[in-house]
């Protein structure tokens, strides 16, 4: 069933399941985003640079560490700083909480880009449930990246791009509107280098043209629209690529690219660049054997049979012969053996379909479905790719079974995906999600997460709403019977709030070495200025700048091994062997004490799990001042020992 035009026609799907659908879809993207934050940092520090520009401008140089201070900062991000900055202000001021208002405006766009992109394609399909049941399954393959950073702005752009392109492919839209694309590359350029995706998508429907052109012209059936569609996606994509030019770094904005891509020390160590962990991720592997199954569409019996058998066979294959530690602990299969399973089943499955444009949509599912497996990071990328061509997929399937068939309620096929649907939203939303391979892995249902982020009002509203015995029914399906926790904007066990305080309070002496994990609070609590727990400035306190951090798009990994030596606790005969045994593109290690005396750092913070350099601090010449989500040690020396003192005070009072 090709897609070549609107398959809307003859549609039977009624009005009211065909909203049921969309709520849903769009549940199932509130769900996973409207959640406070625990873990990530790197918001933080987007909030504090956009603060820092409404108030300064755009700094020059990195005004956040005081390793990297003489280096030029191409601030690749910036409008989408400045803008997450006033949804902070304008929900701090209004009583809403600036980080929960932050959080709901990027819930707003993951709803938009996955639930709205599910919405148009269910437009133009004769079974559109597909689309939207489709959308929830991409939402789940992109979950753990629905953080409020600017790339959620990219995964919106990224589909509104990847939409006009195959309506225009279809003969749906005409090719002037595709020049409106040129203002939005600029407008991205400023917003998030995700604009780089974009350009893929535009160069994978120029494939698709030259290559019909060069069958046909082979053929010598060639036609002047034929040509014409190859110039037009010529154009667009230089000017595109022209329009990402208009942003105050010019050129200079592709260094962030470089930065990181051309070094493996930071390809080997940044966690989003690994491969995911498949018993963690279990909705990776559950995609790409659905990809595999839709690519097979069995319709008999036996062949539903082959289908299990295969599928079996894939699974116990990727998972167990061919098995390896994944960088969580858990087993994973050979990142490109499972690249191989499922670029073959999208193959198939997109030759099977053939939609219009089928060549960009072949070289899209493949790409990113190699970038997903590889780099945990691009699984955003690689659910939008292939959300039309699945959903094409399935409807055809779905569509042979009724024929094969002759059900007498073919009218009712929507039944199927909307119960499925259903049973996935419910499931995500209120049942805790378990890892069938690692033991004791949990999640706690998302429905509490959801429920602490929510104010208190919109809680007590609610209670009111719902009968107390629903409530209990609902918190029956949780691990543990427990009301859920106070509301909060983010989980304070996650961040160093009260050991921040006492820093600020105590005035202990900088430098400061700092680790790159949980750098972005650093960078909200202390640098350039100080700030207190609800984001406004503190009067007459300058701040501190700290060691280094995440942003590897500035410096690379320039300052990577000097950050591990101190959380590893290197001896000199250590960082030797270290130096010896591994060439990570020139970077070399040094013990840590020549670190800390290079530096002339006199406050050290580290997570109490790097065991080995607290207890080298232990040893001597440092004191200790706090010891809750992060340890802080002071050097011990006649001009800290006031600092030390007045730490040592706040911490008797319990307040640290």
């Amino acid at each position: 069933m090709a897609q070549n035009a609107d398959m809307s026609e003859g549609r039977t799907t009624p009005r009211w399941a065909m909203i049921a659908g969309a709520l849903l879809a769009a549940w199932v993207a509130f769900t996973f985003s409207f959640t406070p934050l625990r873990t990530s940092t790197d918001e933080w520090w987007h909030l504090k640079s956009g603060r820092y520009i409404v108030e300064h401008g755009l700094p020059q140089n990195d005004i956040f560490t005081y390793t990297a201070q003489d280096r030029p900062w191409y601030n690749h991000e910036w409008l989408a700083q400045v803008i997450m900055w006033e949804v902070f202000v304008a929900g701090r001021d209004s009583g809403l909480g600036g980080v929960r208002a932050v959080i709901l405006f990027k819930t707003l766009f993951i709803i938009m880009a996955f639930a709205g992109f599910g919405w148009l394609l269910a437009r133009r399909m004769r079974e559109p449930m597909w689309a939207w049941l489709v959308a929830a399954i991409a939402l789940s393959l992109a979950r753990r990246h629905f953080y409020p950073r600017p790339p959620f702005i990219s995964y919106l752009l990224i589909a509104l791009v990847f939409w006009m392109l195959i309506e225009w492919r279809s003969g749906r839209l005409r090719e002037r509107w595709l020049w409106l694309l040129a203002p939005v590359f600029a407008l991205w350029a400023n917003l998030h280098g995700g604009w780089a995706a974009g350009i893929l998508f535009i160069g994978a429907f120029w494939a698709d043209a030259a290559w019909e052109l060069g069958v046909d012209y082979s053929l010598g059936a060639w036609t002047r629209p034929q040509l014409r569609r190859v110039g037009l996606l010529t154009g667009l994509g230089i000017a595109c690529t022209a329009a990402t030019l208009a942003n105050p770094y010019g050129v200079h904005l592709y260094h962030m690219f470089t930065n990181v891509m051309s070094d493996p020390y930071l390809k080997y160590i940044i966690a989003e660049l690994l491969p995911p962990d498949w018993p963690v991720m279990q909705i990776l592997e559950a995609v790409v054997l659905l990809i595999m199954a839709v690519a097979i569409r069995p319709v008999r019996w036996w062949s539903w049979l082959v289908m299990a058998l295969w599928l079996a066979a894939i699974h116990y294959g990727l998972m167990h012969i061919l098995a390896r530690e994944g960088y969580m602990g858990g087993v994973q299969p050979n990142a490109w053996l499972a690249t191989a399973v499922a670029v073959i089943g999208w193959t198939v499955l997109i030759v099977r379909v053939r939609p219009a444009g089928w060549v960009a949509h072949l070289l899209l599912g493949a790409f990113f479905l190699q970038q997903g497996i590889h780099h945990v990071r691009h699984l955003a990328l690689t659910a939008l790719a292939i959300m039309p061509g699945l959903a094409w997929g399935l409807e055809a399937w779905s569509g042979e079974l009724a024929a094969h068939y002759q059900w007498h309620a073919m009218r009712h096929r929507h039944v199927v995906p909307a119960a499925i649907l259903a049973g996935l939203a419910f499931w995500w939303t209120f049942c805790p999600l378990y890892s069938l391979t690692v033991p004791r892995s949990y999640e706690e249902p998302y429905w509490m997460r959801n429920a602490r982020l929510m104010p208190e009002s919109v809680r007590a509203g609610i209670s009111r709403l719902v009968p107390e015995s629903v409530q209990r029914g609902i918190m029956w399906l949780t691990p543990e019977y427990s009301r859920v926790g106070p509301t909060v904007e983010y989980e304070p066990g996650y961040y160093p709030r009260e050991e921040m305080d006492l820093l600020i309070q105590a005035g202990l002496p900088g430098p400061l070495f700092t680790d790159g994990n949980t750098s972005g609070y650093y960078m909200w609590r202390l640098a350039p200025d100080l700030l207190t727990d609800k984001g406004y400035p503190i009067p007459g306190r300058p701040g501190y700048k700290i060691f280094t951090d995440n942003r590897y798009d500035i410096y690379g990994g320039q300052f990577v091994p000097d950050e591990h030596s101190v959380l590893n606790g290197l001896s000199e005969a250590e960082a030797a062997n270290y130096n010896k045994h591994l060439n990570w593109n020139g970077h070399k290690y040094a013990p840590w004490k020549t670190v800390i005396k290079k530096w002339g750092i006199q406050t050290i913070i580290v997570p109490n799990a790097a065991k080995v350099i607290n207890r080298e601090l232990a040893k001597g010449g440092w004191v200790r001042v706090a010891n809750g989500v992060v340890a802080i040690w002071v050097q011990d020396t006649p001009e800290n020992r006031p600092a030390i003192e007045r730490a040592k005070k706040l911490m008797v009072n319990g307040e640290s």
